[in-house]
């Protein structure tokens, strides 16, 4: 009988990926808006309507999604994200939604600050694979591989 701890076990599992849902998300050029020239002769910036109007349907969204709120990350993490632009849509360059989505997830407290992202891949999906729009698989890095260098410790013991 193997009685060493299983690395399923508290604390040395991986916490599991996070899998959110998000209606499709603005490219980052149009998140931004210029008003016109001010008295010091510069341009006042501001949020873009439409990009407000984004997350707020992202937060009722995510709202309607269980269990995103025991797994927030603290540390480093790799961000997977399927896109499917809406029917009619087109596409624009891919680089440009990851911004949104990287800014939404540490709006969210999903992510403690997107700064510690390291590794991102974006792909376009088909609707099923995304069915708002957009959906982000969040999963930290760096915890598995203490795990296995603890693994490998009890397996010489």
């Amino acid at each position: 009988m193997n009685t060493s701890p299983s690395m399923a076990d508290a604390p040395f599992h991986c916490p599991p990926d996070v899998v959110v849902d998000l209606p499709f998300p603005p490219s980052i050029n149009r998140i931004w808006r210029a008003a016109a020239v001010i008295k010091s002769g510069s341009q006042k910036v501001y949020l873009a309507p439409t990009y407000k109007v984004w997350k707020s349907e992202a937060d009722a969204l995510l709202m309607t999604q269980r269990g995103w709120m025991m797994r927030r990350l603290t540390g480093e993490f790799a961000a997977q994200i399927d896109l499917c632009p809406p029917k009619g849509h087109v596409r624009g360059d891919l680089d440009n939604r990851i911004k949104a989505v990287l800014d939404f997830l540490q709006r969210a407290t999903i992510v403690a600050n997107d700064k510690h992202c390291q590794r991102v891949m974006a792909q376009w999906v088909k609707p099923e694979q995304a069915p708002h729009g957009c959906r982000v698989i969040v999963t930290p890095i760096g915890i598995s591989t203490m795990a296995e260098v603890l693994q490998r410790a009890v397996e010489r013991a």
